[in-house]
């Protein structure tokens, strides 16, 4: 048999002053409150704010910069 276990996803976003968009989520599971799981989320998103950079943290591995 299987076990099904039901989680949820939260997923928050920002749109900096010059543009940029920046997402953070987090993944809750049972016995976890959603407002813990909330937090994460917003924690992350400013975390990556707070870098002043123009990716987040998931995006920032994937990007290639070309100098001319």
């Amino acid at each position: 048999y299987f076990i099904i276990e039901f989680c949820f996803c939260i997923r928050v976003g920002a749109e900096t002053t010059t543009g940029c968009l920046l997402a953070a989520s987090a993944l809750g599971k049972r016995g976890v409150p959603a407002y813990d799981v909330g937090t994460q989320a917003a924690q992350d998103l400013l975390d990556d704010l707070s870098y002043q950079a123009c990716v987040d943290r998931h995006l920032q591995d994937q990007v290639c910069t070309i100098k001319f």
